[in-house]
């Protein structure tokens, strides 16, 4: 399962140097045409809304995996032992809901959004919703990840 997990990963970040290649270029393309040449290109900006949106949520995994995601722990580095493992086993469980709630509302958009194309590009519009629930999938498998061994340290430590 690790081999996996690292696989997933390491296509995330294939993909994140991708989208962001992707997202300055087109954007100093875009500058380029607009301010330069002086020809608006109306198709950049969607290509650069979609290639952020993919950043953002391949980032939002890489950063659950890498235990880097965004947090307060003024309260919970003061938590020693126990009072840790369940801490953690707290916050792992609301970011787990969290995720179930968008993966199955965002499956539900990009099934609402089926036959719509996008304005400027005659691209599927699910090409930028399939991201949430794609994201939150890998996010759920790595708050998984991370729960198992929190719950074996938490039961390791009420046995002994």
């Amino acid at each position: 399962m690790q081999k996996f997990f690292s696989g997933v990963i390491k296509i995330c970040h294939i993909l994140l140097a991708f989208f962001m290649t992707v997202l300055v270029a087109i954007t100093f393309w875009q500058v380029l045409c607009r301010f330069v040449l002086k020809i608006p290109v109306s198709w950049t900006e969607e290509v650069v809304r979609m290639s952020f949106i993919w950043l953002i949520f391949i980032g939002s995994i890489v950063a659950i995996r890498d235990g880097a995601h965004l947090s307060l722990d003024i309260l919970t580095s003061k938590f020693k032992g126990r009072a840790k493992h369940i801490s953690n086993i707290l916050i792992y469980l609301c970011m787990l809901a969290v995720c179930v709630v968008m993966f199955f509302g965002g499956l539900e958009y990009v099934i609402r959004s089926i036959g719509k194309t996008a304005v400027t590009m005659r691209i599927p519009a699910n090409c930028s919703y399939v991201s949430v629930p794609v994201s939150t999938f890998f996010m759920s498998l790595f708050l998984l990840e991370k729960l198992i061994p929190e719950f074996k340290s938490l039961k390791k430590g009420a046995s002994t």
